[in-house]
């Protein structure tokens, strides 16, 4: 990935990020990007200067990723409840 993302749940900007233009710009590409409900992105120095497509592009990867990791999270076989009653 080009830009360390990360998923969050909100989005944001690396504070590190000072130049106002920049933020600026960063702010509209991630305005324009469709993420489910709840999630967000994280935008690190790595991102400046970087085009919209890296952005839509790294996206995809993370949300591929997090959709094999819910799929392995719901197969795995899940330990017994020591709360419930026997």
């Amino acid at each position: 990935m080009s830009w360390n993302p990360l998923l969050e749940p909100q989005n944001g900007i690396s504070r590190k990020i000072e130049d106002k233009k920049e933020r600026s710009r960063l702010k509209g590409i991630l305005r324009g990007l469709t993420l489910p409900e709840g999630m967000g992105i994280i935008v690190r120095t790595a991102g400046e200067g970087k085009k919209a497509r890296y952005f839509i592009r790294d996206l995809h990867i993370l949300l591929k990723r997090w959709e094999v990791i819910n799929q392995r999270m719901d197969s795995t076989k899940k330990p017994a409840d020591p709360t419930a009653a026997s």
